[in-house]
């Protein structure tokens, strides 16, 4: 039950960061209440990935921040992958699935480093999903794809519904 909720909540978090990041690079218009849903997500992004920087003295781009968001929701799209210690990575590196917490320490360096992007436009390469050219069937990539299609099925419907919207 508890994962069937973290998975809804992370494609609605992808699609709404895909959406501000949207919005933000093509200055397209939003109807009244989703920009309140919008800039509610802003703020918390903002808390959760600039405010640290700014106590730095270092300021944080927002489009950066609507990027590190999508990173995070490739690289939980990833981690979140059932058998992912079975990928070649790890199958290399044995020894990092070993310890108790590792998930949440791989999401945290694929999403901070921006790793988790890779994952987000590698389900959109269509190679990705014909096993002939790959040396092994890329399966747990595949099922991260699913999350991304989802979230980006979430966020043309959201621009296809708000073209329809009452303009204020």
């Amino acid at each position: 039950m508890m994962k069937e909720a973290l998975r809804y909540l992370s494609i609605i978090l992808g699609a709404i960061s895909v959406v501000s990041f949207t919005q933000r690079f093509f200055d397209i218009g939003l109807f009244e209440t989703v920009e309140v849903l919008v800039e509610y997500y802003r703020n918390i992004a903002h808390i959760v990935f600039a405010v640290p920087f700014d106590t730095l003295g270092i300021k944080i781009p927002a489009s950066l921040i609507d990027l590190w968001t999508l990173s995070f929701v490739g690289a939980s799209a990833y981690v979140a992958v059932p058998n992912i210690e079975d990928s070649r990575f790890f199958r290399v590196r044995p020894n990092l699935a070993n310890y108790k917490y590792w998930k949440v320490a791989f999401l945290f360096v694929m999403g901070m480093s921006g790793l988790g992007i890779a994952v987000l436009i590698s389900s959109l390469y269509p190679n990705t999903y014909v096993d002939g050219f790959h040396e092994e069937p890329l399966d747990l990539m595949k099922e991260a794809a699913k999350k991304v299609f989802y979230i980006l099925g979430a966020a043309v419907i959201f621009f296809v519904l708000n073209a329809f919207a009452p303009s204020a």
